[in-house]
């Protein structure tokens, strides 16, 4: 191997290197932002039950389909979040008037409550100490995460 192509592919291996040491660093940022807010909003609840509640609070009322297809799952594990959600009595079950074939979620006051709540007080620290020009690039990654997050496909190999 050449001097030259041995230099590109160090480079190539430092931007690699780069890229998952940022995409660790989110991951892990994102993981203990929703790990605190879910341990203070509903520290009952897990992970699936915590983002269908949040889901049919903020689009609600919605189908069991409608509420898989929102959350990237399968229609089984939706029911089973929705199962703990109505047990806790965080949300309501009605047959659609229309279909009665269909199941109409909507979330309880407790349920909104819940999926609500105020942030707790080490997330809005460490908010606190970003600033403007951070805030703004925050706010448009995470809105484009999410955006990407919503369309991509669901592989039936991943667990959701």
């Amino acid at each position: 191997m050449s001097e030259a192509s041995s230099g590109a592919t160090s480079t190539a291996e430092a931007v690699v290197g780069e890229a998952m040491s940022v995409t660790a660093a989110v991951a892990l940022a994102l993981f203990r932002v929703v790990r605190s807010l879910r341990r203070q909003a509903s520290p009952h609840l897990g992970y699936p039950e915590w983002s269908a509640l949040v889901t049919i609070s903020e689009h609600g009322p919605l189908t069991l389909t409608e509420l898989a297809e929102r959350e990237g799952v399968q229609v089984p594990s939706a029911s089973r979040a929705v199962s703990s959600l109505r047990n806790a009595g965080l949300i309501t079950c009605r047959r659609n008037p229309g279909d009665q074939r269909k199941v109409v979620l909507a979330t309880t006051e407790q349920g909104a409550a819940a999926a609500t709540g105020e942030l707790p007080a080490d997330v809005l620290a460490a908010i606190d100490t970003l600033d403007a020009d951070d805030t703004a690039a925050l706010l448009r990654a995470a809105d484009t995460l999410t955006g990407h997050l919503r369309t991509a496909p669901i592989s039936p190999h991943t667990p959701r």
